[in-house]
């Protein structure tokens, strides 16, 4: 008896090893799925799973059961642990997923206390066959308690956003600035750089782009002191992002990239100012300021508001002057590809929409790229 119990403590520690590891991996196929499409839930090595039960079925010994079944969990998770990959990222453990996991441990919990009262009250045998089989299923029931979670996080998020929309609505003085677009992580480096001249930043990291992750920064880190909040916006969440900030006092709307569809002015908030690359503008002027105050920047546009000129192009980069459509001065920068010259027109124009003079703008862009 003690013999047998020995041994099925020893089995269960040896099968809650393989089991851990295929729930953390499988929550975070189900997080990261784009670094996870190739990969099968199903090892090869798991076809020992059919020594156990091999074992059920030839023997009546427990030791011999639970023994065969300890050395097949201990080898599977020593043969996932050794060849999993290197490459991917460690899990990272948000209130979301930490809830996910709760759930999957806890049915796997009750799994165990199940598999003990099987092989107290009716034989080890079943025992052994019951924990095999769910040794085999941690991505089923992970993706069975993301079902049941999916209304505890739709619970949180709302509460999360509504949390955030609350906290922006004490703030009048605030100004949001959101960027959105391709090239966006680079524009908010360059933005952020000339507008930390005169302001109090909140930016958001770079992997921070939906709803839910720009509601919690808001709600975790966003101060009194803060001038402007500076975010960047990944392009499928735009709509949803903006809805957060409805109830800011003031809003700019930064658009990077090449093309500015039409489709992109569904999200724009009221009221809001829409500074893009006059490049990049597929609707009418008249069609923008419907909805939005419209603020263009280019390289080559002398008709944006903010333009470049005198540009002169060498070997180490573009010389130009940077020009206001309303003001009579300019001043000379350099930078080193044009790329760079029309962020850097880009950063001016939401300066001078955050309310920086002239002169500031130009000593801040001094400052950082030179004249």
């Amino acid at each position: 008896m003690i013999t047998t119990i020995t041994f099925f403590a020893i089995a269960m520690t040896a099968w809650i090893l393989p089991v851990t590891f295929k729930i953390k991996r499988a929550v975070y196929r189900k997080t990261e799925p784009e670094n996870r499409s190739g990969e099968k839930t199903f090892s090869p090595v798991e076809i020992l799973y059919v020594l156990p039960v091999t074992a059920v079925l030839l023997s009546n010994e427990p030791a011999v059961m639970l023994g065969t079944s300890a050395a097949v969990f201990l080898a599977v998770f020593g043969v996932l642990f050794t060849s999993r990959s290197k490459a991917s990222g460690k899990l990272v453990y948000t209130p979301g997923i930490q809830r996910l996991l709760g759930i999957t441990y806890a049915v796997y919990w009750l799994i165990a206390i199940l598999g003990v009262y099987i092989g107290g009250t009716y034989s080890v045998g079943a025992a052994v066959m019951w924990l095999t089989i769910f040794a085999v299923l941690p991505p089923a029931l992970v993706k069975a308690a993301g079902w049941i979670n999916e209304p505890i996080e739709n619970t949180v998020q709302q509460r999360t956003v509504e949390d955030a929309e609350r906290l922006l609505d004490t703030m009048p003085e605030l100004t949001v600035v959101t960027v959105s677009g391709p090239g966006s992580a680079e524009l908010v480096r360059t933005v952020s750089e000339v507008l930390a001249e005169r302001f109090e930043l909140l930016i958001s990291p770079s992997s921070v782009g939906t709803q839910l992750e720009t509601a919690r920064i808001i709600n975790k880190q966003l101060k009194s002191h803060h001038d402007i909040f500076l975010v960047e916006i990944k392009t499928e969440e735009e709509k949803a992002v903006q809805k957060i900030f409805q109830t800011s006092g003031r809003q700019i709307v930064i658009c990077s990239g090449e093309k500015l569809s039409e489709r992109m002015y569904e999200s724009l908030p009221e009221k809001a100012v829409l500074i893009a690359d006059r490049n990049s503008i597929q609707v009418s002027r008249e069609e923008a300021q419907e909805k939005s105050r419209l603020v263009t920047f280019g390289l080559d546009r002398p008709d944006a508001d903010i333009y470049a000129q005198e540009i002169e192009e060498e070997t180490r980069g573009v010389h130009f002057a940077i020009k206001q459509k309303t003001h009579d001065k300019s001043f000379l920068v350099h930078s080193n590809s044009r790329e760079t010259a029309v962020l850097i027109l880009g950063a001016a124009a939401a300066a001078l929409e955050a309310g920086m003079t002239f002169a500031e703008i130009e000593e801040a862009i001094k400052k950082n790229w030179g004249s």
